[in-house]
C-alpha cells in the first residue's frame, strides 16, 4: 500500500525545492546527459540524489535521520547528545551532515562528542519522514493550507492533534514563513503562527 505524500505536493506547490544551489547545477548537468546519451547508470544516480538529495550525502545518513528523528521526540529537543557508541557508530555521517549545515555539532573544543542541534527545519521534515510520519504530516499540511488569513495557530495545540513532536509543526511554520506565508512568534521551544496567505 502506499502512503500519500499530500505534505511533499503542498510544500512543492509554494515553491519549497530541497534541489538548491549546487543540486541545480547537477540538474542541468544530468538533463544534458540524458540528451547526450551517456551512461544510464550514470544518468541514473544522478536522478536519485536530485530525487534525494540528503541521503546521498553517505550511505548511512537515512539511518542515522531514524536515530535522530527518535532523540528528538523521545527528548522532545532540538537539542541532545548521542550515546558515545551511536555517535562513534555514525561519526562520518554526522560530521557530513554538520558540514552541510543539516545538523550542528556544538561543544567544547576538542570534545569527542558535541552537542547536535538539528536546527535546519528541511531536517527535520526530512527525518519525519524517514520515521514514516506521512500521514501526520499529511495532517498538518492540511491544517496549515486550509487556516483562514489573520489566523494564530500553535505549536503545541496542533502538535496534540496530529501526533507529532512540536518541533516537526514548528519546523513546517518556519518553512511556511520563509515563503512568506505567515510570520512566527517564538515562545521557548514551541512556535506560534500567524496565517498571513
Amino acid at each position: 500500500m502506499s502512503v500519500k505524500l499530500d505534505w511533499v505536493l503542498s510544500l512543492q506547490r509554494i515553491g519549497v525545492s530541497f534541489c538548491t544551489g549546487d543540486g541545480i547545477l547537477g540538474a542541468l548537468q544530468t538533463l544534458n546527459e540524458i540528451k547526450a546519451g551517456i551512461n544510464s547508470n550514470s544518468i541514473e544516480k544522478r536522478l536519485s540524489q536530485l530525487e534525494d538529495p540528503i541521503s546521498c550525502i553517505h550511505s548511512d545518513v537515512p539511518s542515522v535521520a531514524a536515530v535522530l528523528y527518535i532523540a528528538l521526540e523521545d527528548r522532545k529537543r532540538t537539542d541532545f547528545t548521542l550515546t558515545d557508541r551511536v555517535f562513534d557508530k555514525y561519526r562520518r555521517p554526522l560530521t557530513m551532515l554538520n558540514a552541510e549545515n543539516y545538523i550542528e555539532f556544538d561543544g567544547a573544543a576538542g570534545s569527542s562528542y558535541p552537542y547536535i542541534i538539528m536546527g535546519n527545519p528541511y531536517f527535520i521534515i526530512y527525518s519525519a519522514a524517514l520515521n514514516n510520519k506521512s500521514h501526520q504530516m499529511n495532517n498538518l499540511v492540511g491544517i496549515l493550507d486550509n487556516s483562514a488569513n489573520g489566523l494564530w495557530l500553535e505549536a503545541k495545540d496542533i502538535s496534540q492533534q496530529v501526533e507529532l513532536p512540536v518541533q516537526v509543526i514548528n519546523a513546517f511554520f518556519e518553512v511556511y514563513s520563509s515563503r512568506g506565508l505567515g510570520h512566527i512568534s517564538k515562545m521557548d521551544s514551541t512556535y506560534k503562527y500567524h496565517v498571513v496567505a
